[in-house]
């Protein structure tokens, strides 16, 4: 395991490599997000980390998503500690909307197909979020992508957090696809309700209570609350995988995020991405019938 380094102090002014620290985003329990501006003015999102970010920036550079902010740089702050600098995604955290209590059904549903339509390129890459909660979600609702899926730190791993974690995470399971799904349907639940399910009761209750059965939800036309009640199943062999709920979305009219060849071509050149690797991906797309542009 690598050694783990206690977080440099950070100010507003300092430099990190060719970036420059505006304002702190927030904090998580891997490490902390400064907005920061280049040499040209640019901005991006720096997350600075006490451990190596190998993990999660293997994965960062693996994905190409419009739902997913890329990856444009990373280093040491000369210290000990390692930074990851990400596109500046748009939006507030879920979370602070839901503060102000439920959101508006078809506002849940546009972003729910986002969101699962990211999810499907995620788990396709081989790679589980292992943490969906409303803290790593920015929402923009006027924006063409309404949604932007951060914080991979825990992507494939232990861990996560227990108010939204699936059944078998609770009993001790690591990240995977189907726990992703499960997180994912608790979001569309709590912004349809406004809240988490059995939240009159203590938590450890509650949190009993939704590994039993299906919470039910009242709000939000029959389909999707049908959907929700599959993605939220306590056996995790019995729920749809990300990229069919993603289709459910779309059979109902819900526009689900483009993957032009412009974001692939910026992404293919962040990632440095070896040519063969490249090859071999095209080829795979094309027999799925994938279409380049």
């Amino acid at each position: 395991m690598s050694p783990v380094h206690t977080l440099p102090p950070l100010t507003s002014g300092q430099r990190l490599g060719p970036w420059t620290l505006r304002r702190p985003l927030g904090e998580g329990a891997f490490g902390v997000t400064w907005m920061v501006a280049d040499v040209r003015g640019g901005t991006a999102a720096l997350k600075v980390l006490g451990a190596p970010a190998a993990s999660e920036l293997t994965v960062l550079s693996t994905l190409v998503h419009p739902a997913v902010p890329r990856l444009l740089d990373h280093g040491e702050t000369g210290d000990g500690a390692h930074y990851l600098v990400m596109e500046l995604a748009p939006g507030r955290p879920l979370e602070a909307l839901l503060a102000d209590g439920a959101l508006p059904p078809d506002a849940v549903a546009r972003l729910g197909a986002t969101l699962l339509d990211a999810l499907a390129t995620v788990h396709q890459a081989g790679v589980a979020h292992g943490d969906i909660k409303p803290e790593n979600l920015l929402v923009a609702l006027d924006a063409p992508v309404p949604l932007q899926l951060i914080d991979f730190g825990l992507a494939n791993g232990q861990g996560g957090t227990a108010a939204w974690a699936a059944p078998e995470q609770l009993a001790g399971g690591g990240a995977a696809p189907a726990a992703d799904v499960y997180a994912a349907g608790l979001v569309l639940w709590a912004a349809l309700e406004g809240g988490l399910p059995h939240a009159e009761l203590p938590a450890e209750e509650a949190l009993a209570r939704r590994c039993r059965a299906v919470p039910a939800t009242t709000r939000g036309p029959a389909w999707l609350r049908a959907l929700v009640a599959q993605m939220l199943d306590p056996d995790p062999a019995a729920r749809p995988d990300a990229a069919r709920v993603a289709d459910t979305f779309a059979a109902h009219g819900l526009a689900l995020p483009a993957v032009g060849a412009g974001l692939i071509a910026r992404r293919a050149r962040v990632a440095h991405v070896a040519r063969p690797r490249v090859a071999r991906a095209t080829r795979r797309w094309r027999d799925r019938g994938g279409r380049l542009g």
